[in-house]
């Protein structure tokens, strides 16, 4: 009998303890939610009430980024004004212009004056050459797509002319954790220099599947002096990342633009620099080791992307609507310049997911590969073969022409 009751009080015990258990499940999830609510609320007012953005159309930043522009040496009052438009122009004899001279050049900067610098690898080349293709016109763009070895190349593909680097075995890589592949992609910008193309006023790196936005980029590019050194780009996305890395660092996944006086100056000093620096992890902290010695700080424009896995976390956990927040205030529509794809196992298994998530949205053609997608944004809504590039629904989309 008393074990009986025993029992009974023991079954009793264990519904009691299986009752209040499920009834702060319920509690706990209302909890979360109001956390995450709370903190998104936040963060939207704050970005919301944040002024410190400027867009591309906001004035000359002849006044707002005067801390940020070194000049070059002046010449003697008698010498004659010219423009380092060529590779043999003499760097002493760089005039410092007026500032109705610069306002007058300024918006003469085109797509004529970029030369780009493409680092890729023989490996993916098959692969990514299908995001380049997304944004070059190779009728009106100059540049050089650098890989680390041989590549075969068909004409008519409509992609820019491929070289092979040059040997970096000679420098030294300790760097436990990176690959010394970062010293070659480094010296892209030099290599193209020694190039000796005509008429440049910037040359602009990225990587082969960074999607940069041309008319965005000619008119950041239109605000500032070419004659002047400057270093532009962004930081990355992530708080952690810039935190381990630098918060003066343009990251090279969105891709940074070189004025042409500043590239001729880093060319003379690069692999001396270099060699200093054998520790560094990747190429964009040895290019901002480099940009430090000559004493150039970066130019930040926020229109250079570099889009990361945290980018699909944030999307997928809060919703579409951070995402929309987000990019109604920091990033506007027109001030977007490129965006670069930070990833790599992550993307390959999820390729197909996102996939027919898109096909089902667009239900039309889709350009290969997964990097076409997560490189031009969280989730593209048009098919990607008719727009060319297109950002989610509030970003930019610009016709892919020849």
């Amino acid at each position: 009998m008393k074990m009986n009751q025993k029992d009974s009080e023991k079954v009793g015990w264990d519904q009691m303890s299986v009752g209040s258990q499920n009834r702060a499940m319920p509690k706990l999830m209302v909890w979360l939610f109001l956390f995450v609510s709370v903190t998104y609320v936040v963060y939207t007012l704050k970005l919301l009430s944040s002024s410190s953005y400027r867009g591309c159309d906001d004035g000359d930043l002849l006044f707002s980024t005067t801390h940020n522009r070194l000049s070059l040496p002046q010449s003697q009052p008698n010498s004659t004004a010219s423009q380092p438009q060529t590779p043999n122009f003499p760097a002493e004899t760089t005039p410092f212009k007026t500032r109705a001279q610069t306002r007058q050049n300024h918006h003469k900067t085109e797509l004529k004056h970029v030369v780009f610098g493409i680092a890729a690898s023989a490996k993916l080349w098959d692969h990514r050459k299908n995001y380049i293709k997304l944004w070059w016109k190779p009728k009106h763009m100059r540049g050089v797509v650098w890989v680390d070895s041989p590549v075969k190349t068909r004409p008519g593909e409509g992609l820019p002319r491929v070289k092979v680097s040059s040997d970096t075995s000679r420098f030294a890589y300790t760097n436990r954790q990176g690959h010394r592949s970062a010293i070659r992609i480094s010296r892209i910008v030099s290599e193209t220099f020694r190039l000796g193309i005509e008429d440049v006023r910037w040359f602009v790196m990225g990587d082969d599947d960074t999607v940069f936005v041309t008319e965005n980029l000619i008119r950041v590019l239109s605000k500032y002096d070419h004659n002047q050194y400057y270093y532009i780009g962004s930081l990355s996305e992530s708080h952690l990342q810039n935190i381990y890395f630098s918060y003066s660092m343009a990251y090279g996944g969105g891709g940074f633009a070189i004025s042409y006086p500043l590239a001729k100056a880093l060319e003379r000093m690069q692999d001396r620099c270099i060699q200093r620096y054998p520790g560094l992890f990747a190429s964009d902290d040895r290019m901002q080791a480099c940009m430090a010695e000559l004493g150039v700080p970066l130019t930040k424009e926020l229109g250079f992307h570099q889009v990361g896995w945290w980018w699909f976390c944030a999307f997928f956990v809060l919703g579409i609507w951070l995402f929309a927040a987000t990019e109604s205030t920091r990033y506007p529509t027109r001030n977007s310049v490129s965006a670069g794809c930070v990833g790599g196992v992550l993307w390959f298994l999820l390729d197909w997911v996102f996939a027919l998530c898109v096909t089902e949205s667009t239900r039309g053609p889709i350009q290969t590969g997964f990097a076409s997608l997560c490189c031009v944004g969280v989730l593209p809504f048009v098919p990607l073969s008719q727009l060319g590039v297109s950002l989610g629904t509030r970003f930019y989309s610009v016709p892919h022409a020849n």
